[in-house]
């Protein structure tokens, strides 16, 4: 009985899993809707993004060391683009320099556009400020005995060094370079060109370095009622927030196209990009690396003061003493963006050019 039961058990057991197992796929119908899908709610960061980020960090020492043992002259700084076109222009004149640039996370592409353009030998890492990697990576470079002169760059790394010792980086950095000459200026121009960069890298409200799309039409119409042919410059995001007015005196720049309100793009390279710029008989940007690049090559560049809830202001963020200084940019001139407009200043050139 009892092995009669134990039988019994057994092919209760068997059948049950037969019934409970899935049918085989090649019997099953193809169901091209089917789609495996992440659940997660979003808010909480990928462990593995976490882990390589973190690896990524620890390495940058390593890869830094590695890069160190290399002939040359070193020179290093931190941050966006418009740090490093002020590094940029005392390096380039160096045929052993070897720039260590710990970028942002923005405009990667770009930056090696332009170091490749000047074929200065680089190395980019992700910007460890505000870790103990910072100071570290610097000392390390410093113990080397060829750490370059690096224009703004604290010896601390405190930015409020700029503000606190503003003498000190004037006396050191590189104001003045021969950048209109080395790339040129568009030769068959057949109107006056007017350049104008409406934001910076992120369009944040603290502070606020970036222009209302309101604004921007009206400088445009600005320009072009005065016979100016206008360039606006920026990403492809920039162009997509903004878009471009339907006319056919206004094109959209950026590093590597040039757009019409049309959509038509032309491909360019980074030379004539920067010959555009060059070529402009008025330049007005907001806080970003162009007004940076357009006074390092003695142009008058009219540039928009950051605004705090709504108010514009020099002095705000200790940057402004290195990038928004007229005492340190002569071609310089600041102005709150709505006084400008309404009051005509768009049309000046009084900028102390020598």
């Amino acid at each position: 009985m009892q092995r009669q039961d134990n039988n019994y058990i057994e092919h209760m057991i068997t059948s049950r899993r037969a019934r409970l197992a899935p049918p085989p796929l090649h019997n099953q119908p193809f169901n091209d809707k089917f789609v495996i899908a992440n659940r997660r709610d979003g808010k909480n960061p990928n462990v593995r993004a976490l882990v390589d980020e973190a690896r990524k960090k620890a390495n940058i020492l390593d890869g830094l060391a590695t890069y160190l043992q290399q002939d040359g002259n070193f020179y290093v700084t931190f941050g966006g683009i418009g740090d490093l076109i002020l590094l940029l222009a005392e390096a380039y004149k160096d045929p052993e320099a070897k720039i260590i640039f710990f970028a942002n996370a923005t405009g990667r592409n770009f930056v090696k556009d332009i170091l490749n353009e000047f074929s200065v030998d680089n190395i980019i890492f992700d910007n460890p400020m505000g870790t103990p990697n910072a100071m570290k990576a610097l000392n390390l470079i410093r113990n080397t005995g060829k750490l370059q002169k690096s224009q703004h760059l604290s010896d601390t790394l405190d930015y409020d060094d700029w503000k606190r010792n503003f003498a000190f980086f004037k006396q050191k950095m590189t104001t003045k370079t021969d950048w209109l000459q080395r790339f040129g200026t568009i030769y068959n121009k057949n109107s006056k060109i007017a350049v104008l960069c409406p934001s910076g890298s992120y369009r944040n409200q603290s502070p606020q370095k970036f222009l209302y799309k309101p604004e921007l039409d009206a400088l445009i119409a600005l320009y072009n009622t005065h016979g100016y042919k206008v360039y606006c410059v920026g990403s492809y995001s920039d162009q997509e927030f903004y878009k471009v007015p339907r006319n056919t005196q206004c094109l959209w720049l950026t590093a590597n196209t040039i757009t019409d309100y049309r959509g038509k793009r032309e491909m360019i390279d980074l030379k004539k990009f920067f010959q555009i710029i060059n070529s402009a008989d008025a330049i007005c940007s907001v806080d970003t690396w162009l007004k940076t690049y357009t006074c390092l090559c003695g142009l008058p560049t009219n540039v928009f003061l950051n605004r705090y809830e709504h108010v514009s202001k020099f002095g705000g963020m200790a940057g402004d003493y290195i990038f928004l200084n007229e005492d340190l940019w002569p071609t310089m001139r600041l102005h709150d963006v709505v006084e400008f407009i309404n009051k005509g200043a768009y049309l000046t050139t009084d900028c102390n050019v020598e």
